[in-house]
């Protein structure tokens, strides 16, 4: 299981690969770009919902690693 470091990592990596800024998922998402800032660090819990969107929006898996 993924510690929120981890998760927070994998989100960033997986953002980058698609070319998005912090700026552009936090729109998508309706959330300050500080949320992502902090949940790319794993300062942040991320909930179900955000996952998902997220996973859509990386166009990846949410149980991909």
């Amino acid at each position: 299981m993924l510690d929120a470091v981890q998760l927070g990592n994998n989100l960033r990596a997986a953002r980058e690969r698609r070319g998005l800024s912090q700026v552009q998922v936090a729109e998508v998402l309706n959330l300050p770009r500080t949320a992502v800032t902090n949940i790319e660090s794993g300062n942040r819990e991320v909930s179900t919902l955000e996952l998902t969107r997220l996973a859509d929006l990386y166009r990846v898996s949410p149980g991909h690693s």
